[in-house]
């Protein structure tokens, strides 16, 4: 997980991301915590004494040029080779033991304008200066990085998050303000502290957002398509009814196998509410060609059940074996939990809910053989053909 911290000033900035860093390393289940804020690195660097360099007719571009070649920066030319004639740089430098020991760099000799040479310590001196800090920006803004990983059962960054969130109900910030991160995108503004939630919940997020889009939208045409085939909106909606009773099965068995719900489980749900839609549809339209021959509706549903639950029961066991064949696998195990325990709840529950709400929503078998009668103590009653 990764909190990108904004503020106003790079002082500021690398205060709430130092101070980060420890809330970071005290939320339970945190590890490997590191900020990406380095300490300055020394340079050394050769200060040029303009009033000897003007003496001794030597100019500043002559000094950095053979410094480069005795650092081995100074690139004399390219050699084509290979069949693609890629290339290949040709440099100079001084051995390692002559370019690491300042003493031997003050001999390096400078050529003249009048043709001879001069030692470099002659034209200024080495002095350690320290390097400009690495500045991090993310569209435009400057920014730092406060990283971690979660480890454990409890592995997804929304538990590192709602951690360090606790800790951060007691913070205030140096300029003053009290922070909370963001989810879906930047602070405002820089003018006060703030941070961004990034990395793995940017991906989880992302991904549970897009998919749960997509399997609305399919819901919706799922449910169009069976509205224009049955002609009511009743018995659509007795068919998409086992949907959400697969999760009854998904969830305890993530549970039982110790495993995260994680965007395979996603695309194993989406796939299991497919089958259990097709399963209601065999359950729905027998009942319907039954009562379209004269039986009675609740007849005619009983018998859907007692003729249909055998192919029900084959297509999802032949699911459920194909997805244990793959509970192993790191990746599709999200996956196969939930086409594997799915079923062992959904199949029985559809073989129960389906019927039942074919039984009670007996007016939209109007329209496939319309009649009314109170015999027997029915609301809806259906006439054989022959009266």
């Amino acid at each position: 997980m990764v909190a990108e911290v904004y503020g106003p000033d790079e002082e500021t900035r690398r205060q709430v991301a130092h101070d980060m860093e420890q809330m970071f390393i005290e939320a339970p289940g945190l590890v490997d915590v590191d900020t990406y804020m380095a300490d300055a690195n020394e340079r050394w660097h050769f200060e040029v004494d303009t009033e000897k360099v003007t003496r001794l007719g030597v100019d500043v571009e002559t000094i950095n040029r053979n410094l480069d070649m005795a650092m081995g920066g100074y690139i004399l030319g390219d050699a084509k080779r290979g069949r693609g004639l890629e290339p290949t740089h040709l440099v100079i430098e001084l051995p390692l033991h002559v370019r690491s020991q300042l003493p031997r760099l003050h001999n390096l000799p400078i050529p003249t304008s009048a043709g001879g040479t001069v030692p470099l310590t002659e034209l200024g001196h080495f002095v350690s200066l320290p390097e400009d800090p690495i500045l991090y920006h993310k569209d435009l803004r400057p920014m730092e990085y406060v990283v971690g990983e979660m480890e454990g059962k409890l592995g997804a960054p929304i538990y590192g998050i709602m951690a360090v969130e606790d800790l951060l109900d007691h913070y205030t910030a140096p300029d003053g303000v009290s922070i909370s991160g963001t989810m879906m995108g930047p602070p405002a503004d820089d003018m006060t502290s703030g941070f961004e939630w990034s990395g793995e919940w940017v991906v989880t997020y992302e991904t549970f957002r897009d998919m749960g889009l997509a399997f609305a939208a399919a819901l919706v045409l799922i449910f169009i398509l069976l509205v224009w085939e049955f002609g009511n909106f009743i018995h659509p909606a007795i068919i998409m009814a086992p949907i959400p009773l697969t999760l009854i099965g998904i969830i305890p068995g993530h549970w039982i196998m110790d495993a995260e719900f994680t965007a395979t489980s996603m695309i194993g749900f989406i796939a299991l509410a497919g089958i259990e839609v097709r399963n209601s549809i065999l359950l729905v339209d027998f009942a319907r060609n039954e009562v379209h021959r004269g039986t009675h509706h609740v007849e005619a549903v009983v018998t859907a059940g007692q003729i249909r639950m055998r192919p029900i029961w084959v297509t999802d066991l032949t699911m459920m074996a194909g997805a244990a064949a793959i509970i192993l696998d790191p990746i599709f195990e999200g996956m196969a939990i939930s086409l594997l325990f799915g079923p062992i709840v959904a199949v029985p529950l559809t073989m129960i809910v389906v019927p039942l709400g074919c039984i009670s929503a007996c007016n939209a078998f109007k329209a496939d053989r319309p009649a009314e009668d109170d015999n027997n103590g029915y609301i809806c009653e259906v006439e054989n053909d022959g009266e």
